[in-house]
């Protein structure tokens, strides 16, 4: 199973739940049931995901120029 791929579902996953949970047109946070505080539970989750997928990328890059 392509690690990638996972993590773009889960991601995909993700931003449906936020979209749900918080309206499409609800940006600010203002309403937010998850008492965001800070920062957006969503956001920060995708932020997250996205970053494991850029590492798995680099990784994948690496082991071609490694010759692996």
């Amino acid at each position: 199973m392509d690690t990638v791929k996972v993590l773009c579902n889960i991601r995909k996953q993700v931003d449906f739940m936020q979209f749900y949970a918080c309206g499409e047109v609800d940006d600010d946070c203002e309403n937010c049931v998850f008492d965001a505080g800070r920062y957006c539970l969503f956001n920060k989750l995708m932020g997250t995901i996205d970053e494991a997928i850029q590492n798995m990328h680099s990784r994948k890059d690496d082991s071609h120029e490694n010759g692996f």
